[in-house]
């Protein structure tokens, strides 16, 4: 997957937080790491989002394209179960969208850029995350 976003991180080694963190998880008061319905960091920053917008999350993990839909911006993991990491993302394109061998216009990305990063510096804002930097094009794999 190409996503234009941020790296937030996540708990397992060697990845580790890109956010400030209070006691090993993320410094922001919406985040339960004993979250009742076991939801990750990912769907609890997604189902936050939903409820900001006045929308109630359904909670099960499935908020990520609601607030997608309100505040152009995915919440993508990367990495392997249990050692998961997250992106906060407003573009995304992933392999199995496309032919194995497929040129990519380019355009098509810096096009998007400056909304992009309009939309990502709203929904760091209303997660209270400080931006970590300026957001970046990153190659993104996952083992599901």
């Amino acid at each position: 997957m190409i996503a234009f976003g941020y790296d937030l991180g996540g708990p397992a080694e060697p990845l580790g937080w890109k956010v400030p963190t209070h006691h090993g998880y993320p410094a922001v008061d919406w985040f339960n790491p004993s979250d009742p319905d076991e939801l990750s960091f990912g769907e609890q920053a997604a189902a936050h989002l939903v409820a900001l917008k006045g929308e109630r999350p359904i909670r099960d993990g499935e908020d990520g394209d609601l607030a997608e839909d309100l505040w152009g911006v995915h919440m993508v993991w990367y990495g392997s179960e249990h050692r998961e990491g997250w992106l906060l993302a407003a573009h995304r394109t992933t392999a199995s969208d496309r032919n194995a061998a497929e040129p990519m216009d380019l355009r098509e990305f810096v096009e998007c850029e400056n909304d992009c990063t309009a939309a990502l510096r709203a929904a760091l804002d209303a997660l209270g995350i400080p931006e970590p930097a300026a957001p970046s094009w990153l190659l993104v794999a996952r083992k599901s």
